[in-house]
């Protein structure tokens, strides 16, 4: 409800400063890191309501690694506005900017590495616990 209530009182905002300008990489990040974790929600959402309508036979785990897969995109835009950031106000100094994007992005490669990691653990794992 509070995210819903956020976007709500900033959409007029919104709507005049980033929809009535001209588009720029950082008006389309805006706009990307603003709607993704709503899109993100809602596909998830959607998914999860299509195999259970369906009775597909489904483990929790496609859900699962669906899920981790959606939240650790996320990262990546967040990442990208912060290097923007850094790469303004250092007057434009390109090689901090790329080091604040792959600092930014260390929690992606970090979850990106362990949910890998754990699906080669779960498909060679024997089923009966030996």
């Amino acid at each position: 409800a509070l995210l819903a209530y956020d976007y709500v009182i900033t959409l007029d905002d919104e709507i005049r400063y980033i929809w009535m300008r001209k588009k720029t990489g950082a008006s389309i990040l805006f706009l990307i890191i603003r709607y993704m974790g709503l899109m993100t929600w809602c596909g998830l959402e959607a998914i999860t309501y299509i195999l259970l309508t369906l009775s597909m036979a489904c483990s929790c785990t496609l859900l699962d690694k669906t899920q981790a897969l959606m939240e650790i995109i996320l990262y990546l835009p967040i990442g990208a506005f912060a290097a923007l950031r850094a790469l303004a106000l250092s007057g434009m100094n390109w090689q901090l900017a790329a080091l604040v994007f792959i600092l930014a992005s260390g929690p992606f490669a970090i979850n990106l590495v362990r949910s890998t990691s754990t699906a080669r653990d779960d498909h060679l794992s024997d089923p009966h616990g030996r």
